[in-house]
């Protein structure tokens, strides 16, 4: 699997959804020692094609694979990681909070985007100053957006109505 991750070219899918059928049947709990940005993007890639179809691995280990992708400082991994974070059922520590608050003032607006709604995803336990203060600033956030990002604070204004 990893010598496909080594000759990715970081853009086509193709070749992932090629290699998804020959992972193991359970994606693999310990984490690789990936020597590219790129290889990063597409084991995360190939994580989260699999939360997607229904298979829930056993044990991932999102602090390591945040550690990991904090060294490497790839947009795609971050993009990535926020939205397994959004299919798998996760509690956010102080660390990922933190991470994410950084990532909220990302250049990139894919990134950006992601890190407000997962920190409105996971927002049932703060208290309500803290959400009126997160869904305040995804308004603020919306009304100077468009498209995709639009959309999506869209969706985490709407997240923290529901609470």
């Amino acid at each position: 699997m990893f010598e496909v991750l080594a000759i990715w070219d970081g853009k086509s899918i193709q070749p992932l959804k090629a290699l998804y059928p020959l992972r193991k049947p359970l994606f693999p709990i310990t984490i690789p020692d990936l020597e590219s940005d790129i290889e990063w993007e597409g084991y995360l890639w190939l994580l989260k094609h699999s939360l997607e179809q229904g298979e829930i691995a056993s044990i991932i280990d999102l602090d390591h694979i945040l550690l990991l992708i904090n060294k490497c400082n790839n947009w795609g991994a971050k993009l990535l990681w926020l939205q397994i974070c959004s299919l798998y059922p996760i509690s956010l520590n102080k660390t990922h909070k933190k991470t994410i608050s950084i990532w909220c003032l990302d250049e990139n607006k894919s990134v950006k985007t992601w890190a407000y709604y997962i920190l409105a995803h996971t927002a049932k336990n703060a208290s309500d100053s803290q959400r009126l203060k997160l869904k305040k600033k995804c308004l603020a956030l919306y009304l100077e957006a468009s498209g995709f990002a639009k959309a999506r604070y869209r969706k985490s204004i709407a997240l923290l109505s529901l609470l």
